[in-house]
């Protein structure tokens, strides 16, 4: 329940489209053609809806026809913990906030299309750079234990547990003045714990209103998330409210429980402070970044960031997560997936805010207790069982329909290509070692068809279009 409005929420959108293929004209008739732009839209919101892309799609189709679809638009959340609930279609979303709520889906709905109109209307020649650089000290692993079980070798090719490095889209009019810059790094927005009622973008709102206050009136700065699912911005640790003794690594608990198990970012106890410093070392990389430009690709003496160059391309799908064959290859194990359903572990939460009653993280048992109330409400088949082994079954949300679907079976995943920038658009949070794989494997595909040189800036834009809980590697699936 909210108590307050701390800082408003906000929708940034970029639109690229290529100027040699954008538009066509026949018989002095011009018409946009879609499949060679492409539009990214960074919301100040927990994650994005399926519900609210869907509606998003049908009013720019009502005022663009079809210039702008599922294909080449993406949206994508920030996590921002403190942002308003219940615009969410499925039912586990939307129970914490006390089921849907008309307004909150609307507000969304409307600034979306808003900001896209803006950036649509705006639209004008100019240049894109990227780069790469670190931060340090704004995300640490909120489950070591669990990261600590991936392959020795495959750890050893990476310095941290957690990605360190931001990575930088500049965007400039044709006259080389900065606009506007979209960044990508990932930090869970719990900066502001679970005891704030206030409504606030959390370190990456923060961190989007600070350069933007600093650089020329209309710059627009985006702060966008990424492989977020074991990150934490709480960077001091996990420690026992009542002992002040660091929390049960395993399990996150304090004499057996979770809820005295919280973590304490940098400015502890004051949650505006730490939200503050998070956001300004987001702030300071990406301005330091955004000033490291180079004048040309290989350039001896220039900046971090290179010129962005070639085809824009968009692919999009919608993929039913509840029946899919998986062949055995170098990079995964044959098997099958089956219909979504929540652990116990699900309900013990994170040290970031922790759940309730008794629950566990990295429970692999569960208890007869939930079990029997669990089968109050649905019980698994064994099959369901089966296919989730290790992982006791507390909400067989799959089998769950009333008083409508409890979770999504299928998702959007989405690609898009910027000449040499690429976004790997995922509808959920993928865990430090899963986003690793994700866009090594990529990136393996990728240099195979346009060559090892190609100078690949790739990222992974989590929480978007839709929203499906967490994505982990199979060996920490074992552990939580």
């Amino acid at each position: 329940v909210a108590g307050g409005l701390h800082t408003r929420l906000y929708a940034r959108s970029v639109i690229v489209a290529d100027t040699a293929t954008a538009t066509t004209t026949t018989n002095d008739t011009t018409t946009t053609n879609g499949s060679s732009r492409v539009v990214f839209v960074n919301l100040d919101a927990c994650m994005a809806s399926q519900a609210v892309t869907f509606t998003v799609i049908d009013r720019l189709r009502a005022m663009y026809g079809d210039t702008y679809t599922a294909d080449n638009v993406v949206l994508s959340g920030t996590h921002t913990h403190s942002g308003p609930a219940g615009y969410l279609q499925y039912l586990i979303y939307d129970i914490t906030g006390l089921g849907f709520v008309q307004e909150t889906f609307d507000a969304l709905v409307d600034g979306i299309v808003l900001s896209i109109a803006r950036a649509h209307d705006g639209l004008a020649p100019g240049r894109l750079w990227a780069g790469k650089t670190r931060v340090e000290g704004a995300n640490v692993n909120r489950s070591p234990t669990a990261y600590v079980k991936n392959p020795e070798a495959e750890r050893a090719l990476y310095d941290d547990d957690v990605d360190k490095d931001m990575t930088l889209l500049r965007i400039e009019d044709d006259e080389g003045r900065g606009i506007g810059a979209f960044s990508w790094f990932p930090v869970h927005g719990t900066s502001m714990n679970n005891t704030n009622r206030l409504i606030n973008g959390d370190n990456k709102g923060a961190a989007s209103l600070f350069m933007e206050r600093d650089m020329d009136d209309g710059f627009v700065a985006a702060f966008c998330q990424a492989n977020v699912g074991d990150t934490s911005p709480n960077t001091l640790g996990a420690f026992c409210m009542d002992t002040g003794l660091p929390c049960d690594a395993v399990h996150s608990t304090c004499d057996g429980r979770v809820q005295q198990c919280i973590g304490r970012g940098p400015g502890w106890p004051d949650h505006f402070e730490s939200t503050r410093i998070i956001a300004e070392k987001q702030r300071d990389a990406a301005v330091r970044l955004f000033n490291d430009k180079g004048e040309a690709v290989g350039d001896a003496d220039g900046g971090t960031l290179q010129p962005v160059s070639g085809a824009i391309e968009s692919m999009h799908v919608y993929l039913d997560m509840s029946n899919v064959t998986v062949r055995a290859s170098s990079k995964t194990r044959a098997g099958k997936t089956c219909k979504p359903a929540m652990g116990f572990s699900f309900a013990a939460g994170t040290t970031d805010g922790p759940g309730a009653f008794d629950f566990q993280q990295s429970d692999t048992h569960g208890s007869a207790f939930w079990r029997l109330v669990r089968n109050f409400i649905t019980k698994p088949t064994a099959e369901q069982e089966k296919c989730h082994a290790p992982k006791p079954i507390l909400l067989d949300v799959g089998e769950m329909h009333y008083p409508y679907e409890w979770a999504p079976s299928v998702v959007e995943i989405s690609i898009v290509r910027i000449g040499n920038f690429v976004i790997l658009a995922v509808p959920g949070e993928l865990t430090t070692m899963s986003g690793r794989r994700l866009l090594r494997s990529v990136r393996d595909k990728v240099e195979e068809a346009w060559g090892a040189s190609s100078r690949l800036h790739m990222v992974i834009g989590g929480l978007s279009n839709t929203y499906s809980s967490y994505v982990t590697t199979f060996e920490e699936y074992q552990e939580q």
